[in-house]
């Protein structure tokens, strides 16, 4: 091995310790599992509160944002380059760096660009408009059983004057009224909450099993908010990693 390979190679890994320390105490960055990378590690860049919102359609648009965010800084240092995780979505990839490398000034470049980015783009467009989706999925579902509940119980219990008679005469299901619904930000679905409030009524009553025998039920209806995307490439790269030396003038 040539001495200059040399350096680079212990240098890189001198250096990883602090690369990863930096990342993890990054409130928008995200380590990136690479195996087999030589180089000094993957990132990932996550604006604040959207991994609460992984739908198929928020991973489309965090590979767009990460995609933007390389081609970028590869206008500013080589040493950047696309990589993909074991997760399958795509994120920075630092190269080999060398003992001069400030690579706390490195992550700051990755996190000021990927705030540009994010702000220059739609992503919270597309989160507020998943969020107002789901609103709008929960609102049709309790209209449309509500409808559905009148037709079964039939129009006359709801005229005021024969109110108290027909209530007499066919009785309302305990189990009456409109149910509930909640948005799942991680599965992109409005959800029932009808299972999960007869769960916790049993557990008032003490109609339910001993603590820790059984989970939550899962609920009952679960509509789609956003259709389902999928990656239609693949942002690995292939072949074994080529060293490339970072430089801070």
């Amino acid at each position: 091995m040539h001495p200059q390979e040399h350096d680079i190679l212990s240098a890189t890994v001198a250096h990883k310790e602090t690369f990863q320390r930096l990342v993890s105490a990054s409130p928008r960055l995200r380590l990136v599992e690479m195996p087999g990378w030589a180089g000094l590690g993957g990132v990932r860049y996550v604006p604040e509160g959207w991994e609460q919102l992984m739908t198929d359609q928020a991973k489309e648009e965090l590979n767009k944002l990460n995609m933007t965010l390389v081609e970028q800084l590869r206008s500013t240092d080589a040493a950047f380059s696309l990589g993909e995780g074991t997760d399958n979505l795509v994120c920075v990839r630092f190269g080999m760096v060398t003992a001069e490398t400030d690579v706390e000034e490195l992550l700051g470049l990755v996190v000021n660009v990927g705030k540009e980015v994010e702000e220059s783009s739609k992503f919270i467009e597309t989160m507020t408009e998943i969020v107002k989706k789901g609103i709008e999925t929960a609102t049709m579902d309790l209209q449309k059983e509500n409808e559905e509940r009148l037709w079964q119980e039939g129009i006359l219990r709801h005229v005021p004057v024969f109110g108290s008679l027909v209530n007499w005469w066919s009785p309302p299901g305990k189990e009456g009224g409109i149910k509930g619904r909640s948005l799942n930000l991680t599965a992109g679905v409005v959800e029932s909450t009808e299972n999960i409030y007869r769960y916790h009524m049993q557990l008032q009553q003490g109609a339910s099993s001993p603590p820790g025998s059984r989970s939550p039920p899962q609920p009952q209806v679960q509509t789609p908010v956003v259709p389902q995307h999928s990656r239609s490439s693949s942002h690995s790269s292939q072949g074994t990693p080529v060293v490339t030396t970072t430089t801070i003038s």
